[in-house]
Parts: structure tokens; C-alpha cells; sequence
């Protein structure tokens, strides 16, 4: 983000050129933005020394050049990543297997009579009650 004469805008690091010249009382920093337009920022020797003004325009070029190399190693990596993801997604082994175990239990539920005659009974004691209050207790979620 860059704010100059009252504006701010943000802008690509990488995309705004940075220099600095020195005068006798002042320093200035002088901005190229992307679209071409300049701007120049005075600051006296007074607010900050000539070297402060250096250093600033090094560390923000390295910085510049840092983002650049990480951007470029970033998309190196991005075809690997977008095929390691591609394959994770295709292999379904381990839901296949658990969906079929769920259907083995669901089988040995199904074929169960002790569960068949305790939902026969659940549905009795329901009529009894209904019959009793006359309303009809809520069948509990199945698990199955």
C-alpha cells in the first residue's frame, strides 16, 4: 500500500521502482509506478539521515528480489502440489473399505433376531403407551 499527496494505493512491490538522490538538506525518494506515473517523497536530513534513506532503498530492492525468487519457487512447486492433490483425491481405498465394512455390519445387524425381536418389542411398548396416553412416544434415530 503506498500513500502519496493524500492518495493511497496499493501496489505490487515488485511492480514500483524505487531510487533515491541526496541534496545538501534533503533526501528524496523517488517512485515509478506501475502504470508510469512518479512520485517524490523529500525528507530532510534533519527527519532522517542520508544512510537511513540508503539502507531503506537496499532493503526494500532485496525485499523486491526475495518475493520474486519465493514467487518463482512457488510456481515450480505448483505442479507437483496440484498432482499430489489430484491423487489423494482419486484414492478413495480407505472409504471404499469402510463403506464396505459398514455393509458387513449393517448384513450381521439385518440377520440379527435378537435386534429384530427388541424392535418388535420397542413397537409394542409404543402401542401400549400410546393406548395408555394417547399419544405415541418418538422412535429414537436408527443407527443403521
Amino acid at each position: 500500500m503506498l500513500t502519496t499527496n493524500g492518495c493511497t494505493a496499493d501496489h505490487a512491490l515488485d511492480a514500483v521502482l524505487l531510487h533515491a538522490d541526496h541534496t545538501a538538506g534533503a533526501s528524496h525518494l523517488h517512485l515509478v509506478l506501475p502504470d508510469g506515473a512518479q512520485r517524490e517523497l523529500p525528507f530532510a536530513h534533519s527527519e532522517f539521515a542520508e544512510e537511513k534513506i540508503r539502507a531503506f532503498v537496499i532493503a526494500a530492492r532485496d525485499g523486491v528480489a526475495r518475493a520474486k525468487t519465493a514467487r518463482l519457487e512457488r510456481e515450480a512447486q505448483l505442479p507437483a502440489a496440484e498432482a499430489a492433490l489430484t491423487e489423494v483425491r482419486a484414492d478413495t481405498a480407505e472409504v471404499d473399505r469402510a463403506r464396505e465394512r459398514l455393509d458387513e455390519i449393517r448384513a450381521e445387524q439385518d440377520a440379527d433376531p435378537a435386534i429384530t425381536e427388541a424392535e418388535q418389542a420397542f413397537e409394542a411398548a409404543c402401542g401400549r403407551w400410546q393406548k395408555l396416553t394417547g399419544t405415541r412416544p418418538l422412535r429414537p434415530r436408527a443407527a443403521r
